[in-house]
């Protein structure tokens, strides 16, 4: 029976087998690389596993430039016949990539993909220089063509420009053909219109092979500068007498290259010309009249325009003409004086007449309640004049005129009439705040030429003036005190006022009032910023705190953190402008170490507070626990137990390292926290002592333990410590036994080909079934 089942495996192996063989094989050059009108010869190995004759064909886009040899195959089972591939694409094909297929059929059929390349062998050098030109409109340009045909082919080229108006170019011919190794060294004429706008043209000229599809494009730019092809001696200022017309002359030069037909035009009716269009040749000057009329005095301005055929664009260049009145009169000031005291006063002028004609002249002031004057002046002459008025009051902008039927002198400025008994309010600026009690001085002076009285006053409620009446005599001055209460906020602008029967001065008091953290305001200055200690010794540091504010302050400090932080004084009174240093220790306990942060709160009454941080450097080796572990193995595991599980015991030393001593009250391990750990539960361990810990960690059959640190949690009665230990489950005395079960981890991967998984399974299924069969029968006979 067993024979039987053997017989039937094997047969549906060898049918599997069968189904599973590979068809015919097509082994050659995947791609092809070569120029137009070349060949290239690729030898293939056609081979099949099944005798019969197998026909060869190609397709794909590049299959027109593939012939081969021979088109038929007899090829006998597990042998292999050569094919002989013959590749020419045409002489002017395009260069680019043109796959085809290669197809064997008959009793076995196969396809191979072969990338056919087409090199553009159709090559020249092509350069233009320049790449920039700059000229002037309606100017030509050269820009020198150069062209070397570097393939192996007699080609046909054209050029084409774009971005250019085509009536700009000229081409040196409409195509040129050249040999392999011939060049052609010519030119492209440029030449724009000449109402062309200056700027940058840029255009691009592109070469072309006539054939195929390689071309090459240069990017040039053609720079129009700014050009004015007229040029005039006309001034940019004209001044005339009003009263008198005037012919001037002015000189038009073509300076363009060209001939051209120029159009003159004006746009004021006080100026015209005697002809308003000139023919130039180029570099040619002519003269041309323009008429000034008589007229009022006046300044205006006039645009004397030349439009240019050529270039069709109108030049422009704008005239002041100022039109002046011929009899020329000046006002001055005699007395500078600007302040002047209530009462009868006068002003004093000068008037000069700097034309060629006496003048009537007429002098009055407005903003001023002044009588006006007529004054007769002859050519040439100067005369005072002098004008009164009344009493006045306050600042007075005045206009002073001197003015003829042509012409108009002014004079502005500015006057003051106050009293003569003069007086002087000195208020220095306040800062304050809120309820502090100050005392400050204001300084009234009497700068008159008479005792005075004056009451003084404040729109300040919260300022008590010491002195509110004084007597202050002539070139005098007192000093006025103010009690100021400061207030809880500013709500206008106060002022102080001081009033005579002959003046009154008022001035703002500058108040600023300070916040409550500027007048409560405290600095804590650190004297280190990295702190050493020891774990078991502490240390001192200082802080200077000082206050800046301007009441007294009661100082507060309290402990953020860590909570071995004492302070020399835990609150200290500074009146203002006051330091004071205060001590603060720190004392970290036994196990403390490495890098610490210590924080302080210093607060004051008015809630103000600063936190600040202590950079701590906690070291000392007598302050923590040490540990060593020895990897041990029951000696009792057995072949038995590995099919249930395997059990590892892990001793553990477990040594006191410090100067102090401690019971050891548990102990954990992190990553087996359900794993049994013996000790002697309660020991205590004087300084050097040392117990022992004894961790069982249990496998199942098919987990292989591997090395690993772990984390052991120890409870004293002085602090809970965290120390981390290697273990080597490596070391295990009887590791050969596990050296049967091949597993690389807890998560195990087995990669396979998806076809052989397949065939696995079907021949697993044919086996578990015929083996199941072969069970029913046994079973009938015990039965």
């Amino acid at each position: 029976m067993n024979s039987k089942i053997n017989l039937g495996v094997i047969a549906i192996i060898l049918v599997i087998l069968a189904v599973s063989v590979s068809a015919v094989t097509i082994n050659g050059e995947s791609n092809i690389s070569l120029c137009q009108c070349s060949t290239d010869t690729q030898v293939f190995s056609v081979c099949a596993e099944t005798t019969g004759n197998y026909t060869v064909s190609v397709s794909g886009i590049g299959a027109k430039w593939v012939k081969f040899a021979p088109s038929t195959l007899n090829i006998s089972a597990g042998s292999c016949k050569d094919l002989f591939l013959f590749v020419t694409p045409e002489c002017y094909a395009t260069s680019g990539s043109f796959p085809f297929e290669l197809n064997v059929s008959g009793p076995e059929e196969s396809t191979k993909n072969i990338s056919l390349f087409v090199e553009q062998c159709h090559s020249f050098n092509y350069s233009v220089n320049p790449v920039l030109n700059n000229s002037k409109p309606c100017e030509q340009n050269i820009y020198n063509i150069s062209v070397t045909n570097t393939g192996k082919f007699t080609d046909e080229y054209v050029l084409l420009q774009k971005g250019l108006d085509d009536s700009w170019v000229n081409y040196p011919r409409d195509s040129f053909v050249l040999s392999p190794g011939e060049s052609l060294n010519t030119n492209l004429k440029l030449e724009s219109f000449c109402s062309t706008p200056s700027g940058s043209y840029p255009f691009t000229l592109k070469l072309s092979n006539t054939r195929t599809n390689n071309s090459s494009i240069k990017d040039l730019v053609q720079q129009i500068n700014d050009f004015v092809p007229i040029t005039n001696n006309i001034a940019s200022k004209i001044v005339l007498c009003a009263e008198e017309g005037r012919e001037i002359n002015v000189e038009l030069t073509n300076v363009s290259n060209k001939k051209d037909e120029f159009t003159i035009s004006l746009d004021n009716e006080l100026v015209s010309v005697n002809t308003q269009k000139i023919e130039l040749e180029s570099n040619e000057t002519k003269t041309i009249v323009l008429t000034i009329k008589s007229s009022l005095p006046q300044s205006t301005n006039f645009n004397f325009l030349v439009n240019s055929k050529n270039y069709n664009k109108t030049y422009t260049k704008n005239v002041e003409l100022s039109l002046e009145d011929c009899y020329n009169i000046s006002i001055d000031r005699l007395d500078l004086q600007n302040n002047y005291c209530f009462g009868n006063n006068s002003l004093k002028y000068l008037l000069t007449n700097n034309g060629t004609h006496d003048a009537n002249i007429l002098v009055s002031i407005t903003g001023l309640n002044a009588e006006s004057k007529n004054i007769f002046v002859n050519s040439g002459e100067e005369k005072e004049v002098i004008l009164n008025f009344s009493q006045q009051e306050g600042t007075k902008n005045i206009v002073v005129n001197a003015e003829t039927n042509y012409s108009k002198d002014t004079i502005e400025y500015s006057i003051n009439f106050e009293n003569c008994y003069g007086a002087e309010l000195i208020v220095p600026s306040v800062s304050i705040c809120a309820t502090e009690n100050k005392l400050i001085d204001v300084v009234l002076k009497n700068t008159g030429t008479q005792q005075q009285t004056f009451n003084v006053t404040t729109t300040a409620p919260w300022i008590t003036i010491s002195n509110p009446q004084v007597i202050v005599d002539s070139n005098s001055q007192k000093i006025i005190s103010l009690q100021l209460n400061g207030p809880s906020e500013i709500g206008s602008i106060y002022s102080i006022s001081a009033i005579s029967n002959n003046s009154e001065i008022v001035r703002t008091i500058p108040i600023t009032l300070f916040s409550q953290e500027e007048c409560y305001a405290f600095s804590v200055q650190k004297t280190n910023e990295i702190i050493d200690v020891n774990c078991c010794d502490g240390v001192i540091t200082e802080l200077l705190i000082k206050n800046n504010g301007n009441f007294s302050q009661t100082i507060t400090l309290e402990k953020i953190a860590p909570e071995w932080v004492s302070f020399s004084h835990k609150e200290i009174i500074l009146g203002s402008g006051e330091e004071k240093i205060v001590y603060v220790y720190f004392s970290p306990p036994i196990g403390t170490n490495g890098q610490l942060i210590g924080s302080i709160l210093v607060s004051n009454q008015k809630g103000i507070s600063q936190i600040f941080d202590f950079n701590l450097n906690v070291f000392g080796g007598n302050c923590g626990v040490g540990l060593n572990a020895n990897l041990g193995v029951d000696g009792e595991v057995t072949l038995t137990k590995i099919f249930t599980r395997k059990e590892i015991d892990v001793e553990f030393n477990i040594i006191n390292d410090s100067n102090v001593g401690f019971n050891i009250v548990d102990i954990k391990v992190q990553e087996y926290p359900d794993a049994d750990v013996k000790f002697d539960s309660g020991v205590f361990l004087s300084p050097q002592e040392s117990t022992k810990a004894r961790l069982t960690v249990s496998f199942l059959e098919n987990q292989e333990p591997l090395d690993r640190e772990v984390t052991l949690n120890i409870l004293t009665s002085v602090g809970e410590f965290n120390k981390n230990q290697l273990i080597k489950f490596s070391e295990s005395k009887d590791k050969p036994v596990y050296d049967e079960v091949a597993i690389t981890g807890f998560f195990t991967q087995f990669i396979v080909p998806a076809t052989g998984v397949l065939f696995l399974i079907i021949l697993l299924g044919i086996i578990l079934l015929v083996a199941g069969k072969s069970n029913e029968k046994k079973g009938s006979k015990k039965k």
